[in-house]
């Protein structure tokens, strides 16, 4: 938004809110489960056996959670433009999940809004369900992104140069199938030890993550295929450079920023799995091939299927 405002010479007012439950705002948040509480025994993370308890508290201090829906966002965000507005132009702006939100303001239909910027794809609302954007489907999503861009490199010179016998996608799929046929060889053994926590996860699943978070950086992103080309040829020089790649990455990902204070977890999962996720709940089998059938994905959206199920009460 800074950065907006400069680029507008400083000719606009730009305004930014905290969405309802969080910021600023009534946190969503559950001491009686220590959901979002340095006690809990999964940190700001929510375990499903949780939830009941959680659910209970909850109900008894809001009694109906739709006062927390993006619908109620939405009307705070109208509600404030039509109270604070210049009543000349106002342009609303939205990013990310910011383009749901935001798509949401234009069924309102506030009047003083004159334009809105979507500037992101998570909204597809008249879609049929094959190409609706549920945050269920984020991997396949996700896989979709990372091929476009590992197809850059073949025109590239400086990158193609270095994947000549195969194409850099074609590498690395060869990579992720050789990790998974020979996990202790090693640098499918040196992913697996440098990911500490979480070292029982196959050292495949490792490395789409890790290209994932990398993608997600414009600034980190060109750091994929050296990353690939180092982990493909696993050479002596390859593993000191290798070793320091993935413990920068991990100290990267667990940054404490002083904004997470002001985030609410309880709220991402409510919104998302009342608005953004199918029903009924795919199989764990299609949601696990929707991950293992990436070559880059952040994400394992798999692995919240226990949350989901905790939440939905869907069997």
């Amino acid at each position: 938004m800074v950065e907006l405002h400069t680029r507008l010479d400083g000719a606009v007012n730009v305004y930014t809110m905290d969405h309802r439950g969080t910021g600023r705002s009534t946190l969503l948040d559950c001491v009686a489960a220590q959901v979002t509480t340095t006690g809990s025994p999964w940190g700001s993370s929510i375990k499903s056996s949780e939830v009941p308890a959680c659910a209970q508290a909850l109900e008894k201090k809001y009694w109906n959670l739709s006062s927390f829906s993006m619908t109620s966002a939405a009307t705070d965000m109208t509600t404030f433009i039509s109270n604070y507005s210049n009543g000349a132009n106002t342009i609303v702006y939205g990013v990310s999940y910011g383009t749901a939100l935001v798509e949401r303001v234009i069924h309102l239909d506030p009047p003083e809004v004159t334009g809105y910027v979507l500037d992101g794809v998570a909204t597809s609302s008249g879609a049929s369900a094959d190409k609706f954007e549920y945050f269920s489907t984020w991997d396949s999503d996700f896989g979709d992104v990372g091929d476009a861009f590992l197809a850059l490199c073949a025109t590239q010179s400086e990158c193609n140069s270095r994947f000549q016998t195969n194409t850099l996608p074609i590498t690395l799929q060869s990579l992720l199938t050789n990790f998974d046929s020979k996990p202790k060889s090693t640098c499918a053994a040196l992913v697996s030890s440098a990911n500490g926590d979480q070292s029982s996860e196959p050292p495949s699943y490792i490395v789409r993550r890790a290209l994932g978070s990398l993608l997600q950086s414009t600034k980190m992103r060109t750091l994929i295929p050296p990353v690939v080309y180092r982990l493909n040829r696993c050479a002596s020089q390859d593993i000191g450079v290798l070793t320091h790649f993935f413990a920068y990455l991990n100290k990267f990902q667990d940054f404490a920023d002083e904004d997470n204070a002001f985030e609410s977890t309880l709220l991402y999962y409510l919104i998302v799995f009342s608005e953004m996720w199918e029903r009924p709940e795919p199989p764990i089998s299609e949601m696990l091939a929707r991950f293992t059938s990436t070559r880059v994905s952040n994400g394992g959206t798999y692995a919240d299927i226990p949350r989901y199920c905790a939440f939905s009460k869907e069997s």
